[in-house]
């Protein structure tokens, strides 16, 4: 559904009924505007799609399993996937292998590190020009490896994970963990 943001009237509806979006998924996990005002909506059992503000129409790509999207730079979208994050070249539709070997639940870019939030191998830092990565786990102070989400606010790292919340402070490398909220 497209949404009237002020009166709250119905402005689309896109369904998989239509023949358009019949090999789109209907199980969606992330949907993400980048800077050029495209919205990115993926998931698992079908094709990812990109709604093109300017031009008011879709364009699907292949069938990948996607929990998240980010973006690089103005024409290079990251891909989470279920084993893999990938490369999306927004201009060509060239995707290719960015990181491998890992679940990928959330993605941020922060200048030229791609932090990524894992399912079983913590939270991932990856300087992706240098081509070093850094893993920080249970043994570095987080709370779980199992990490759902991350966000990067007032300096720090937020990340949302199976046993709880947790700050990081991607300087110092500490974590505090929140063990109430209230």
């Amino acid at each position: 559904y497209v949404l009237d943001r002020k009166t709250g009237q119905e402005l689309a509806h896109y369904s998989r009924d239509d023949k358009e979006f019949s090999s789109v998924s209907n199980f969606i996990f992330d949907i993400f505007k980048d800077s050029q005002g495209d919205l990115w909506i993926g998931g698992i059992n079908g094709k990812f799609t990109c709604y093109l503000s300017k031009e008011d129409k879709f364009k699907t790509y292949t069938e990948l399993p996607i929990s998240s999207f980010a973006e690089l730079s103005p024409n290079q979208i990251l891909l989470g996937c279920s084993n893999t994050l990938m490369l999306l070249n927004k201009q060509t539709g060239d995707i290719k292998n960015f990181l491998s070997d890992y679940v990928v639940q959330d993605i941020l870019v922060l200048g030229d590190v791609v932090w990524v939030a894992t399912s079983g191998e913590g939270l991932v830092e990856y300087r992706y020009k240098e081509g070093t990565i850094k893993k920080y786990t249970t043994q570095e102070g987080l709370p779980s490896n199992f990490i759902n989400s991350i966000i990067y606010a007032d300096n720090c790292l937020w990340i949302g994970t199976e046993s709880g919340l947790c700050r990081f402070n991607p300087i110092d490398k500490t974590a505090f963990i929140f063990t109430s909220i209230y």
